[in-house]
Parts: C-alpha cells; structure tokens; sequence
C-alpha cells in the first residue's frame, strides 16, 4: 500500500476539563497519561477518527483532561487499498496511521494552548510523542 489520499474533515475537543483543586502550582514538572485510539465512525463516507486523550496528573487525581478526535476522509481509491479483498476488515498502513496521529496531536496540543491562555495552566505544553513506540504495526479494525 502506498500514498493513502485522505482530507482532514473535522477536529473535535470531546473532553476539556481544569480541577484547579488537584493542583500543585508550586512543581516544576508534571506527570502525565496519553493514549490513542482509532475508530471508523463512518464506512459509507470512508470516515477514519483518531483520538487522544490526555491526563495531567495531580498527586492524588487528575487536574486537567483533553480529549480531542479528528475525522479524516480517505479518498475512495486509498479506501479501497484500505479494504483490500477482505470485505470485513480495514487495514491503515503504520506510516499513515502516524500521519494522522501527528495531525491529531498537533490539534491537542493547539487546544491545550488555547483554551488555557492567560491562565497558571498555560505553562503546560504536551511534550513530544514517540509514534513508534504507540503504533508499532498496521491498524486493523474488523467492519461489519
């Protein structure tokens, strides 16, 4: 498979919360969780969502949440590499799949700058993410 054709169509902020009570104003550095996730809302409109949610961690619980999704549409030629001969599956080469995690990524950190300016929570920047170590191979979701 080579040069999947896909457009961004969508960024969506599904989860953006401060719990300014897990706090600690005064740590120089910040634990954090990340995970990724892929999904294909929409096989009729060859519909592709990447997903991250990202944890600020507090000492005891979180105290800021980002879930950001961003909806790509591949074009009908890569859908069908996509697909390949097997109907019941789809299968989004690695490289591809870290395209549109990096571009998914990049919007999250976007937002996190965005909707924490001119707040003590600015100072928080999503470090840089190794996509080989998230994505080590093809995704490959069953369809119905």
């Amino acid at each position: 498979m080579e040069n999947i054709k896909f457009g961004l169509r969508e960024i969506a902020t599904l989860q953006f919360a401060i719990l300014p009570d897990a706090y600690d104003s005064s740590a120089e550095k910040f634990q954090y969780s990340f995970g990724i996730n892929f999904s294909f809302p929409d096989i009729e409109k060859r519909m592709i969502c990447c997903s991250c949610l990202v944890k600020y961690e507090g000492k005891i619980s979180p105290f800021l949440i980002l879930e950001v999704a961003v909806y790509f549409e591949v074009e009908e030629e890569s859908w069908d590499q996509l697909k390949g001969t097997k109907t019941n599956q789809i299968k989004l080469p690695k490289g591809t799949a870290h395209h549109m995690m990096s571009l998914t990524i990049g919007s999250a950190r976007g937002i996190l700058h965005s909707e924490t300016k001119n707040t003590e929570f600015n100072r928080l920047i999503l470090p840089t993410v190794n996509l080989n170590k998230l994505i080590d191979a093809d995704v490959i979701q069953s369809i119905a």
